[in-house]
């Protein structure tokens, strides 16, 4: 039956899942592994010891989110913070994106404006 043969295996036991998950937040939050700007999939799967599909789905079913989707979150995030820290006045807009990991300028404003309603000039005049 083509169900059962093509059907994904189950991703991890739920105790190893909550360890991935916990690793994963590490990672982001702590570590800021986002920042690099040539991180994708297969790099931080391979930080995580884990094979990259199965990163991917860990990533789809705890964050409902693509593991761009939630690379992009994490980017933004720190985007705003750095707009509210004085010490970034100086800073670009685009600069302050070129530093947390957004290669274009049309990617960051895209993600920006999906992810907080407003565009990033929009954002920093609040």
């Amino acid at each position: 039956d083509f169900q059962q043969r093509y059907a994904a295996p189950a991703l991890v036991s739920g105790e190893d899942s909550a360890k991935f998950v916990a690793s994963l937040k590490i990672l982001m939050e702590e570590k800021q592994v986002f920042l690099n700007p040539d991180l994708n999939l297969e790099g931080l799967a391979a930080e995580m010891n884990m094979p990259g599909y199965q990163l991917s789905r860990l990533i789809n079913e705890h964050f409902n989110k693509s593991f761009f989707e939630l690379l992009n979150f994490y980017r933004i995030e720190e985007v705003k913070k750095r707009l509210k820290d004085p010490r970034y006045n100086s800073f670009s807009i685009l600069g302050v994106a070129m530093d947390v990991g957004f290669n274009s300028k049309s990617s960051f404003n895209t993600a920006f404006k999906k992810l907080t309603g407003k565009t990033p000039s929009e954002f920093r005049k609040q």
